[in-house]
Parts: structure tokens; C-alpha cells; sequence
């Protein structure tokens, strides 16, 4: 599989966005699958999607179908949407946790099965055609439990009501002696109440008593004396007879006898289950792969997506691509393309907060995975280099449970993508080192770039503020700068949310943060401090290279005095070798510590 490590899938909002909320992730906006199987199986190929190009485009060709054949999409939707969660339903019959009601769900999702294999009969891609051919005949079973289960049996196994009648002669005699007893039990409250003149009499039944009769106490100056009293009531008292006894003992047996026998039919029942276990397991994995590619088709016709092109160069061309997530919320939503190729690896984007650029390089890691995934994009054209691995430093925060700041946590980020990621790789790093000292941070972010651009060679987007790192694209030529564009008027700026080369002219915070409601007087003030700090910039910089300046001074002339010092005619070539070793010692030491 393409690598995606968890931090990665947090950062690009893959199951759940940062809330926690599964509507606004990747998974929420794409899911179109129909049933428990597929569902699963899209969230394991978001965090897993396919590294070989054969298998990418085997599930391209299906995809592909289905969305030029509609009928078919169609008819296959109409099948899933009445298959329950056969996956489950095996797990739970193998794992003896299941009720009948779970045969009688396995018994409907083997007749949408059925359904299923015939509507796939018409498809004619490869990947669809294989995986009708690997569907396991399971009509016997369905037949099996079409004939002995009820059409809706209780939830408990023992409570009888489970067999149809003509399973088996035994229970078919059973419950003819049953009903019999039954009818003569009517019959009998009838006589008692002629012989009685009570007509509010009743026989009825509990699991304490048995079978009773119940005379309200305004009737009790009628009760025969023959009748025993069992129950005394508020309002009423309970009686039997003898030949009540003698029917409640003819009833209860053949019941009981019914639920023994009902029991053992189910138990065969299910072995026979069991015995095709495996080969529904297999159907539902099917099932599965079906539910994956009819969602993906779904989701491509609604959003009008595109089947891109994979490519073995190390290329990334998006044509006006869209992050489907937003796009799904935004109406007027800005499409984006991006170009890269072998001579322009490494994209540094600059521009103003909200400006758009962390959703932009976002976007970019997001169609990669969906390419890979065998999906179509959001986009107008694509043609997707094959990709080893998506490396995301996107967002951070401390782990005060390990006593890890911020930005030793975002460290310790990078370094996992500098060790881990290959030439295949596509890095996004978004603001990296913000959670130092200005310096600090352009400077390692610099440092960063410049070894991902002449080390790794990977595509990399990198979205920041600091305008120092636009300096690369002079010094290293697959470097390239971009930035989110503005338009300026009178009453600010306003964001265009458009992707442009070069680099932007500021970070315009600012204005960011008055449009989020801070106190005039304190915009004020930010705006004067800002105009101090314009100032005082250049002259503390002229003050570092003149420091810089004395220090490679200082050190030059330490090791003129050492050199001064050497006795060259009474130095044996041995101690030669000792001082050369020496003095290069000095100079590596005085280079880092000026460095």
C-alpha cells in the first residue's frame, strides 16, 4: 500500500476532521457505499490505498463502467440497499452470538446475493467480471433456511415460534394436540359459564399458576363447589378444577415438547450454516468490493469528477482541481492547478492567513490519495506520477502527558518525514517552524527545504509566511515560487483564493485579524510597531554580518598564530601529521560555532 502515517491522516482530515466529526472528513464527503461491508472497506482504502500501478487501474476500469453505464449502477444500488451486513451476520453465527432473527437477516441477504450475481451478468470490466466469477454458489443454503425458518422468528432461541410447519411430522402432531387442547380450553370456559351463569368467567394462564379461572368477587356466591381456590386478587379470586388440570397438563407437555423439538431443528439448521461459513465470508468480501466501486462511481457522476492519468515519471499535473471536502460546503468554491515535474520539485507558497494556502496544499495530498485509491477527481485533467508515500506536517500541538512542547513535537514530525520519505514521496509542510523564534524558525525552515531539494528530490509543497525562503528558487532550480493572490482596495484587501507563480508581498495578519473582530485601538497599535520593527530590522541585520565579520576574523588570526609557532626544521613527519590533524580540528570546530 502507499504509506500514510497517522499523523498524516490527521492532518489531512481523513476519517474525522479535528473536531472529531465524521461528516466533515475525506470519508464523510465521498462515502456513497451501501452497506456495513463497503463502508469498511472504503475507510481501510483511504488509510490504505494501492502502490502498484495494475491495481489501480483495475479498479479505474470498473469505476469507469459504471459511470458510463447507469443502468447498471443503478440496478446494482438496488440490490445493496436491501443486503444486510453479511460480514457481520457471519461473524456473529460463527462466534454463536447470533439470534434467529440473524438467520432470518442471513437468509435476505443470500436472495439480494442471489439478485446481485445476475445483475452483474451484464458488466463487461475485468475487475467486476473476476470478482462475479469468485462468488460462491450459496442457493442451497438460501433454499435450506427458506424451508425450515419462519418468515420472522422471535429473538430468543428458546421461546419456540422458529420452524414452519411441514419440516417435521413429529412437530406437525405436537402442535395439532396443542391446538387441539387449546380449542378444547375454549370450550370448557363456555360450560363453566353456563353451568355457573357467570359470564364475566374467564380461563387464563401464567407461569406461576398455570392454567386458572378468575371470578370476580360480585360472582363468588355462584362458584360451584368443586372449584379450588388457588389466587386471592383485590377484585377477584382464581380456581381450578380437575379436568382443568387434566387439560393444562395435555397443553404444557405438547408445548414443551414443541420448543425441545423446535430447539433441535434449529441447532441442525444452524450446523448446516456453519458448514458454509467460509463461503459466505468469501461472498461478503465480494460484496464488499462490489459496494467500494459503486461508490466511488456514484460520488464521480454527482460531482462530475474525471478518471486521471497515472504516470511512472515523477510528475503532478492538476488541472483546476478542487478539495472535495470544501467544495462540498462552499458553493464558490476556487479551483487550483498544479504543475510539477523533475524540474520544479519543490513548490514554496507564500501568501496572506486565510489567503487559502493550507487548504490548497492539502488539496494536492487529497487527490494524490484518491488517484491512488483508484477514484476519479475533482478536477478538470490529472496525470498523477506514481506515489510511494504522502508525508503531512499539517497542524500541531504539545502532548503534555509526555512533557512535549509544540514545536518539539513538530520536530520530531519532520525529522519522521526527513528519515522516512524517498524520491517517490509527496511532503506537505504547512508552517513549518512558526513555534520558534523568528530567526530560529526561517532558518530551519530554509535548512529543511534545502535538504528535501538536494537530498530526498521528492515533490514537496511547503505553505509559509516567511518570505526568506522564496530566496531558494535563486539558488536551487527545482525550487518554484507561488503564492495565494489578493486584490487590494480601499477598504483593504480581498481574497481571490487563486494559486499564481512568484512570491507574495506580505502576510497582510494584520487585516486578517481586524476581520476577526480584535479592538480598533489595538490594530492601531499593531500597525505602529509594525512601521518600529520595519526599521529596525536592517539595522539589526547589518549588526549580525558585521558580528559575523569580526568572529571569522578573530578566528583566522588564532590560526596564524598557531601556524606562526611550528618549528618546520625541527618537526619529524610523524608530529606533522599530528599538527595537521590538529589544526583541522580548530578550523571545524571554529566553523560550526560561527555557523
Amino acid at each position: 500500500y502507499l504509506r500514510i502515517d497517522y499523523r498524516t491522516r490527521r492532518g489531512l482530515e481523513l476519517l474525522e476532521s479535528y473536531e472529531g466529526r465524521e461528516d466533515l472528513s475525506l470519508f464523510g464527503t465521498i462515502n456513497r457505499t451501501l452497506t456495513g461491508m463497503g463502508r469498511r472497506l472504503l475507510k481501510f482504502r483511504i488509510t490504505h490505498p494501492f502502490l502498484r500501478e495494475e491495481d489501480i487501474l483495475r479498479v479505474q476500469e470498473g469505476v469507469e463502467e459504471l459511470t458510463k453505464n447507469r443502468e447498471l449502477l443503478r440496478e446494482i444500488r438496488t440490490c445493496l440497499e436491501k443486503m444486510p451486513d453479511l460480514e457481520r451476520l457471519a461473524s456473529r453465527i460463527s462466534g454463536n452470538l447470533a439470534t434467529p432473527r440473524d438467520f432470518s437477516l442471513l437468509r435476505k441477504a443470500l436472495l439480494s446475493l442471489k439478485e446481485l450475481r445476475e445483475v452483474l451478468k451484464d458488466a463487461r470490466s475485468s475487475i467486476i467480471v473476476e470478482l462475479l466469477n469468485q462468488m460462491v454458489d450459496l442457493e442451497e443454503l438460501y433454499l435450506e433456511l427458506e424451508r425450515v425458518l419462519v418468515e420472522d422468528p422471535p429473538i430468543y432461541l428458546k421461546e419456540g415460534g422458529l420452524i414452519k410447519d411441514g419440516v417435521n411430522p413429529q412437530l406437525d402432531e405436537l402442535r395439532s394436540i396443542k391446538a387441539k387442547g387449546e380449542t378444547l380450553l375454549r370450550e370448557y370456559e363456555e360450560k363453566l359459564r353456563k353451568e355457573t351463569g357467570i359470564q364475566s368467567l374467564k380461563v387464563g394462564y401464567n407461569r406461576v399458576l398455570g392454567y386458572y379461572i378468575e371470578v370476580t368477587k360480585p360472582n363468588l356466591r355462584y362458584v360451584p363447589s368443586y372449584f379450588k381456590r388457588r389466587q386471592t386478587l383485590s377484585n377477584a379470586e382464581r380456581f381450578t378444577t380437575e379436568e382443568l388440570q387434566r387439560l393444562e397438563e395435555k397443553i404444557l407437555s405438547a408445548d414443551s415438547r414443541i420448543k425441545e423439538l423446535e430447539y433441535e431443528l434449529f441447532l441442525a439448521l444452524k450446523e448446516k450454516v456453519l458448514q458454509s461459513i467460509d463461503k459466505v465470508y468469501k461472498n461478503a468480501q465480494i460484496v464488499a468490493e462490489i459496494d467500494y466501486l459503486q461508490g466511488l462511481a456514484q460520488i464521480a457522476i454527482e460531482g462530475g469528477w474525471v478518471k486521471p492519468k497515472l504516470s511512472k515519471e515523477k510528475v503532478l499535473y492538476i488541472e483546476e482541481g478542487r478539495h472535495p471536502v470544501i467544495e462540498s460546503f462552499c458553493k464558490d468554491f476556487v479551483p487550483n492547478s498544479t504543475y510539477m515535474d523533475e524540474k520544479q520539485l519543490v513548490h514554496i507558497i507564500t501568501g496572506p492567513n486565510m489567503a487559502g494556502k493550507s487548504s490548497y496544499i492539502r488539496q494536492v495530498g487529497i487527490l494524490v490519495l484518491l488517484a491512488h485509491m483508484g477514484s476519479f477527481l475533482p478536477c478538470k485533467s490529472a496525470e498523477i506520477g506514481l506515489t510511494s508515500s504522502i508525508h503531512g506536517r499539517i497542524g500541531s500541538g504539545d502532548i503534555l502527558a509526555l512533557g512535549i512542547s509544540t514545536f518539539m513535537n513538530e520536530m520530531m514530525e519532520v525529522s519522521a518525514i526527513l528519515n522516512s520519505a524517498d524520491e517517490r514521496s509527496l511532503i506537505i509542510l504547512d508552517e513549518v517552524g512558526r513555534g520558534t523564534s523568528t530567526y530560529d524558525g526561517i532558518a530551519l525552515s530554509k535548512a529543511i527545504v534545502e535538504y528535501i531539494a538536494k537530498n530526498i528530490k521528492a515533490r514537496t509543497l511547503v505553505a509559509t509566511h516567511y518570505l526568506e525562503l522564496t530566496h531558494l528558487e535563486e539558488e536551487l532550480p527545482t525550487v518554484k515560487n507561488y503564492h495565494m493572490a489578493v486584490s487590494k482596495g480601499d477598504e483593504g484587501i480581498n481574497f481571490l483564493y487563486t494559486l499564481k507563480r512568484g512570491r507574495a508581498e506580505g502576510s497582510f495578519g494584520i487585516y486578517v485579524a481586524k476581520r476577526a473582530g480584535l479592538p480598533e485601538e489595538v490594530i492601531q497599535r499593531s500597525q505602529e510597531i509594525l512601521a518600529s520593527f520595519d526599521k529596525q530590522v536592517p539595522i539589526l541585520e547589518k549588526v549580525y554580518q558585521e558580528s559575523e565579520k569580526l568572529e571569522w576574523e578573530k578566528a583566522f588570526r588564532e590560526l596564524q598564530e598557531f601556524l606562526e609557532g611550528i618549528d618546520i626544521a625541527q618537526t619529524t613527519p610523524l608530529q606533522a601529521l599530528l599538527l595537521l590533524a590538529e589544526i583541522k580540528e580548530k578550523v571545524k570546530e571554529r566553523s560550526g560555532t560561527i555557523c
